[in-house]
């Protein structure tokens, strides 16, 4: 049964997408630009931005009942290559325990032309059964 995920501890758009939906076994987070729960941008530097990103991730993840250590995949979406190394470093934080599957795409633009970054996310709620790996 799927569930709308729709914390007040973090960004909540005005546009027509919710903050996560929790289908089986999977919580699949919308991607988050680096605001605060005001929906004010956090930084102008990639480094602060990422921090946001993820914190606004790592909430909504918490608020459908996983972790971090529950992700299973990331796509980040950035718009200054040079910026690949500092969010990176920022990102990695976040997985002490190991990292998901990732995509990471260098893009024109973000809806707001400040956001350097904006990240989505896909976790396996914990507690549920797993696919068998004999395949």
């Amino acid at each position: 049964m799927r569930q709308t995920i729709n914390t007040p501890d973090a960004y909540r758009s005005k546009s027509p997408l919710v903050q996560a939906i929790v289908e089986e076994r999977f919580v699949f987070v919308s991607g988050m630009p680096p605001v605060d729960r005001e929906g004010q941008t956090v930084g102008s530097d990639i480094t602060t931005q990422t921090r946001r990103v993820m914190e606004n991730l790592q909430t909504i993840i918490q608020a459908a009942g996983a972790s971090m250590r529950d992700v299973v995949r990331t796509t980040v979406f950035y718009t200054h290559r040079d910026d690949y190394a500092a969010l990176d470093a920022v990102y990695r934080q976040y997985f002490p325990a190991g990292f998901p599957s990732r995509s990471a795409l260098i893009v024109a633009g973000l809806v707001r032309p400040e956001w350097r970054i904006e990240i989505d996310a896909i976790a396996l709620l914990p507690g549920r059964s797993e696919p068998s790996s004999d395949a």
